[in-house]
This record gives structure tokens, sequence and C-alpha cells, in this order.
């Protein structure tokens, strides 16, 4: 299975860069390698919008999952065993999605084309699927923990091509992982940022002190009415923002 997460990786970086890949090619990809399972059971989680996604960066797929499917969306499950195979994907999340993009779903029309699969499932039914998948197979594989070894491996070409590229290990590694390394270092503020600020407001207070009221009628009861009414939506729409992206 090592072999295969090597060689899932470099091909998946490859077919990451140059998109076009035909369906079939992964397809054939998934027949040569259930000839080696001997009448086991392969479950392969792709990653996670949490764990590979997020709004600067893009969501970035599992490299085993991608070199076997192709697929890029989050959140799906494949398995494959003797003489079957399954693509589970999240149901549609209309909330989710305003902020996403349309994701595709297991409910479309043209769902098997677009994965090139032929059974297409809800992800949310993985769970009361799995005994009827799993009953004639032998064995069950899937992916764990990279070996300690493995893991210096990866770091050691990671730290090569960050100082080829002249990139930040730690904020590479984050990146990788999911993170907002940007977020998460939190810079203190510079004094020179203090003094434009400072500068802005004396001009502000400037201007201020230089301007004389003017002879316009103001109905109080309706300045009270829009104030409040601003002030209502205001309160509304910042609960809404909160609500679906946490300010994030």
């Amino acid at each position: 299975m090592h072999r295969l997460a090597w060689l899932g990786l470099a091909t998946a970086l490859w077919a990451q860069a140059f998109e076009g890949v035909p369906r079939s090619e992964y397809r054939s990809r998934r027949d040569a390698l259930r000839e080696s399972l001997s009448g086991g059971l392969l479950i392969l989680f792709g990653n996670t919008e949490k764990e590979r996604g997020e709004l600067r960066s893009g969501f970035w797929q599992e490299p085993n999952f991608f070199y076997l499917t192709g697929w890029e969306e989050p959140g799906a499950i494949l398995v494959m065993g003797p003489g079957q195979e399954a693509l589970f994907v999240p149901r549609r999340d209309p909330e989710r999605e305003r902020w996403t993009g349309r994701k595709a779903a297991p409910e479309d029309a043209d769902v098997r084309e677009l994965t090139g699969f032929d059974r297409v499932f809800a992800t949310e039914e993985f769970e009361a699927r799995l005994p009827e998948l799993i009953k004639t197979a032998s064995k069950l594989y899937t992916l764990t923990e990279a070996p300690a070894a493995e893991q210096r491996s990866w770091r050691a070409a990671m730290e090569r091509e960050c100082r080829r590229y002249g990139l930040d290990p730690q904020r590479t590694e984050a990146n990788l992982q999911g993170r907002d390394p940007i977020a998460e270092e939190g810079h203190a503020r510079r004094w020179w940022e203090y003094a434009v600020a400072a500068v802005a407001a004396a001009i502000f207070l400037w201007l201020a002190l230089g301007t004389s009221r003017q002879p316009v009628p103001i109905s109080l009861p309706w300045l009270l009415v829009l104030s409040a009414a601003s002030l209502v939506i205001l309160v509304v729409v910042g609960a809404l923002l909160w609500k679906r992206t946490r300010f994030a």
C-alpha cells in the first residue's frame, strides 16, 4: 500500500496540474489495483473541506483518492472490491454551497457520467450500506498514517522545495494541513500603523472643527425611525453573516 501511496501522490500532482485525464483512465487504474486485492475490499476516504480546504487556498484532494478516482470534491468515499465499486458523495447543502459553490450530489441526473462510477450513493448512507458491501470480502484494506521514516522523507522533500522556491516551511506545512497560517500568526501592529491612524484621526478632527451647522430642517420622529430601522438591519445582517461564516 505504501507503493500505491507514492505512485498516487506523484500521479495526482501531475494530474491536478494538467487537467484532461479521461474517466476511463481512472477506471483502468482501479481495475489494475483490484487484481492485487486478492478478494479484499478497499475503502478510501477523500479529504474533507475541514481537512484540506478553505476559501483562500482552495480544496486539495487526498492524493491516493485522486489517483484512483479523479474526483476533486470534498467528503467522498471510495469502496471497491471483487466485481464491485461505488463512490459515496455528500448530499447537496444549499446553505453551504452559497459560499463554496455548487457541488455534485448523488441525486443529480448526470452524477454517474460526471464521476465515472455506475454506483453513486450519499455519504450519509455509508454506514448503512457497509455491511452489504463487505459481506463477500475476505480482507479489508484502507490507508493508515504513514510510518515515521516515510513522514521524514515527505518533510525533507517539502523543505527542499521550499528552499528552491523561497517559501516558508512552517506556512507551507500549515497550508497542507488545511490551516490558515496568516490567521494563526496574529501579527502585532507596528508603530507606524498607529502613527497613520493617529494622523488620519487628526485630519478628520481638524476638518470637523472647521465646519458649521447648516440650516437644514430635520424631522426628529423620522430621524428616530430611520435610525432604528438601520440598527435592526445591521444587527440582523450581522447575525446571519456570523451564523454562516463566523467572520472567517
